[in-house]
């Protein structure tokens, strides 16, 4: 007695009756090598000529057409090269359906969907092609993604739902409240003093000066005579002074003043 898996939930006796899939994907002259030959060319070109829609540029049809028929010896028209297109795409939007329906499980590194036979049930009466994908996935799914997924829409899970209210309800901020005195401050700074007017001391003074100005208390007019009268008293003699010392004679001076010669006390007599 042999043991082994099956790819579905329910048991080998129960199992559907399905083809296997290269009956649903291989007629006629096409085979997996001349998919893949022809699924190459197209990435190639579609990278080098950047075009885009469902259109294929008619010279990347022909140069496709060209390379299958080097690398296998096959030759395929035009026409028979668009419709294999029309039908690997019909492939790729139909795996993707497959996949996408509740109750089935991909498992990527097998290559198989695995589902109860009545959800293929169901599968199977929302399109036929869907019956080539009952044993293994889609074997060419990435590179058909490529050609024919530029347009796709990834769908994510949300984990999170946000309801946006059709009311608009104004949020008053507090301002801030600010310190006037920092005291985690690291700086220190001085209390500001303001600048005064550089003085200015006077030798003599001015008997019109009055010093007391600023002062308060009243003016005591005698003792400020009697200061005035001591200034030009002192002035007087300073003046006195120094005009004696200037008119006193000198020793070897001449009583006239009239001759430089005079002045040699070689010469001078009395």
């Amino acid at each position: 007695m042999f043991l082994f898996s099956y790819p579905h939930k329910l048991s080998p006796a129960m199992a559907l009756n399905i083809p296997q899939q290269s009956h649903f994907f291989y007629k006629r002259n096409w085979s997996p090598t001349a998919d893949g030959i022809l699924i190459k060319v197209l990435i190639q070109k579609k990278k080098e000529l950047n075009w885009h829609g469902e259109i294929i540029p008619e010279i990347v049809i022909e140069q496709a057409t060209k390379a299958i028929e080097m690398g296998i010896n096959l030759c395929f028209t035009s026409e028979e090269i668009n419709e294999r297109l029309v039908f690997l795409e019909s492939r790729y939007r139909c795996f993707k359906e497959v996949v996408k329906t509740p109750g089935t499980f991909w498992d990527f590194p097998s290559n198989i969907v695995d589902a109860t036979d009545s959800v293929w049930k169901t599968i199977f009466t929302k399109n036929k092609l869907a019956s080539a994908y009952y044993h293994k996935g889609e074997p060419i799914f990435n590179e058909l993604a490529c050609l024919f997924g530029e347009n796709d829409v990834k769908l994510e899970k949300t984990t999170t739902v946000i309801i946006l209210s059709e009311t608009v309800d104004n949020v008053h901020v507090a301002e801030p409240a600010i310190s006037h005195i920092q005291c985690s401050s690291e700086e220190v700074n001085s209390p500001m003093v303001e600048a005064k007017p550089n003085l200015r001391r006077k030798l003599f003074v001015d008997a019109n000066y009055v010093d007391d100005e600023g002062s308060t208390t009243e003016k005591d007019n005698e003792a400020d005579k009697e200061c005035q009268e001591k200034n030009m008293e002192m002035k007087t003699q300073k003046k006195g002074t120094l005009r004696q010392q200037l008119e006193s004679p000198q020793p070897y001076a001449s009583p006239g003043g009239s001759s430089c010669a005079s002045n040699s006390p070689y010469i001078w007599r009395r």
